[in-house]
């Protein structure tokens, strides 16, 4: 299974590339340049993390995410570093919704209003 075939998440911020893809066991958070491109990043080994479960790895790309938005330690500065970071987070969460709308068992919702669909017979 190839990395650059399970990209789900490619948004670059700054001056970083941002990437999260998905092996058979693992899901991968990569960064690098933003002039790199694709390719080049998913051949580089250094700048890429593994992490088991969806849930192990949004705690450590917010806490990521927040240290490299911390620029001054005033409150101002404090709370927008925590704004970028959770926008980042809900960022890659819509993502990874829009890509998986069809592939995940969800029940049975309208994929327009995202309401629940009405059965004939109730239990």
């Amino acid at each position: 299974m190839n990395i650059k075939d399970n990209i789900f998440h490619n948004k670059v911020i700054g001056k970083n590339r941002y990437l999260l893809s998905k092996d058979k066991y693992s899901w991968i958070w990569t960064y690098g340049s933003k002039e790199s491109s694709v390719d080049n990043l998913c051949k580089n080994q250094s700048n890429r993390e593994y992490y088991t479960s969806f849930q192990s790895m949004l705690p450590n790309v917010f806490e990521k995410r927040f240290r490299a938005n911390m620029t001054k330690f005033t409150r101002k500065s404090i709370l927008k570093a925590i704004s970028d970071a959770y926008r980042d987070i809900l960022d890659i969460s819509s993502s990874l919704d829009k890509v998986t709308w069809g592939v995940l068992d969800r029940g049975d919702y309208c994929p327009r209003c995202d309401g629940e669909i009405k059965k004939g017979k109730k239990k």
